[in-house]
């Protein structure tokens, strides 16, 4: 890959490299990324990651809230879908 905008990027040796073997290994890469932002299985507020990433989306099972906008706390019965806004997890639906 270039390092500076005006430089051109090496041809990739196919050989050595395989195309299908970095296209496989750049997806992998791609959903990976995408699992952690998104959780598809129903988690209690206090298994939530310590140090979530920005706009992460998690199904919680135990909100006390189900408000949109509504910042979400365990304990309760509501099921949403809480969004991490950087600072605070938040009901973006339920």
């Amino acid at each position: 890959m270039p390092t500076q905008p005006d430089q051109v990027a090496a041809p990739i040796d196919q050989t050595v490299l395989g195309a299908a073997g970095l296209v496989t290994e750049a997806w992998r890469h791609y959903f990976r990324r995408i699992g952690a932002l998104l959780s598809r299985r129903p988690r209690l507020f206090v298994e939530l990651p310590a140090v979530p990433t920005d706009g992460m989306l998690v199904t919680v099972s135990d909100a006390m809230t189900a408000g949109w906008g509504d910042v979400v706390a365990g304990g309760g019965i509501n099921v949403v879908l809480a969004f991490w806004n950087g600072t605070q997890w938040t009901v973006a639906g339920k």
